[in-house]
């Protein structure tokens, strides 16, 4: 398995790395290594100072403090039996009872999750979060914009190492770790509808310790049951944080206007998206699908013309004009390389 640079992937990336973002054949594969740093090896032991924190303490400040995406928490508010993002448009449904399900309505198809099984079956609101709370482990459930992610807490060395997250997908829609043309991953995953059309896309796994050490994890995929396996050692230091985050849309709209007397697509990024440009590796798995994700989405517009430009204009948006915020795409615009498309400022 090929080691991921990340910086070459972040905002130094390569042409020929960038042409291959949306032919990429994904194979099957049973498990992929990942860290905070989106690597492909394994870490060796942390020789860390041992500082013992009580579980109690995790709250929704450590956990975006330790999350290595930085991803704000959305405010939520209850509505009956749930709670709901406060932003209506999110459409983010966080249970308060494991019969219910997490689900994620900002995208174009919705996507259900199951509660992990850990802790108890009621959960209690703390701040933004809903805990479901265990003697060994503990799950926290968070709402983000356009998605959400289910924090594990490991309270100590009896905690369980395997946790299982089940997607309630529609129709025939799967889960597929996402790779290049090469073979490359890094431990990210795309959740696709029946015609193979992006709907989704998981975060690589990540895990930390007390310290903030990380800790060796990696996905696991069987049908639609997600399983992130946390690989603590001797010296790592409890409670340990692990979080898979999915997301389901990757803009908060997507319409056609007229600027300066032109056709252009107007895109407004979210967080993910832009968060993802300093991932590394993980921006290859959101290029791919929210590319993809965008011509699904307009292709069959009057105004969608000139196919590779617009896509030269997109990827150029993606790593280079990522803090824009909005991604205006023109059909108008000439068919030139890559390369000259970053050179005109994302203007050819």
């Amino acid at each position: 398995m090929k080691k991921l640079n990340s910086i070459k992937i972040g905002r130094v990336l390569a042409f020929t790395l960038v042409a291959t973002l949306i032919m990429t054949s994904v194979a099957p594969v049973v498990s992929v290594y990942a860290d905070n740093s989106n690597t492909l090896y394994k870490h060796g032991n942390h020789l860390t100072e041992y500082t013992q924190t009580n579980p109690k303490e995790i709250n929704e400040k450590k956990i975006e403090m330790l999350d290595p995406n930085h991803m704000d928490v959305v405010p939520i508010k209850k509505d009956e039996e749930k709670y709901v993002s406060t932003n209506e448009e999110e459409g983010i449904e966080l249970p308060l009872n494991k019969k219910d399900n997490i689900i994620i309505n900002g995208g174009s198809e919705k996507i259900e999750m199951a509660v992990s099984s850990v802790g108890n079956d009621q959960g209690v609101v703390e701040d933004n979060t809903v805990f479901y709370n265990g003697k060994e482990a503990s799950v926290g459930v968070q709402a983000l914009e356009n998605g959400a992610r289910q924090v594990i807490i490991l309270k100590n060395e009896k905690a369980p190492l395997r946790y299982d997250f089940t997607y309630k997908l529609e129709n025939k829609s799967y889960l597929k770790f996402a790779q290049l043309e090469d073979g490359t991953q890094d431990g990210s995953i795309i959740i696709y509808n029946e015609q193979d059309e992006p709907i989704g896309m998981i975060d690589p796994p990540w895990a930390k310790d007390n310290n903030g050490m990380p800790v060796n994890t990696h996905y696991e995929i069987n049908g639609t049951t997600l399983t992130q396996v946390i690989e603590p050692t001797p010296v790592t230091a409890y409670p340990v944080i692990a979080d898979p985050s999915v997301y389901s849309w990757y803009f908060k709209s997507g319409k056609w206007i007229t600027r300066g007397g032109v056709r252009s697509l107007s895109l407004k990024p979210n967080l993910a998206l832009r968060a993802s440009v300093g991932l590394g590796g993980a921006s290859v798995a959101i290029a791919q699908s929210s590319w993809l994700g965008v011509k699904s989405k307009f292709k069959t517009s009057k105004y969608w013309k000139n196919e590779r430009s617009i896509y030269n204009q997109y990827i150029c948006h993606f790593y280079f004009a990522f803090y824009k915020s909005e991604f205006n795409l023109e059909p108008h615009r000439k068919t030139v390389s890559l390369a000259k498309t970053i050179a005109r400022k994302c203007n050819p």
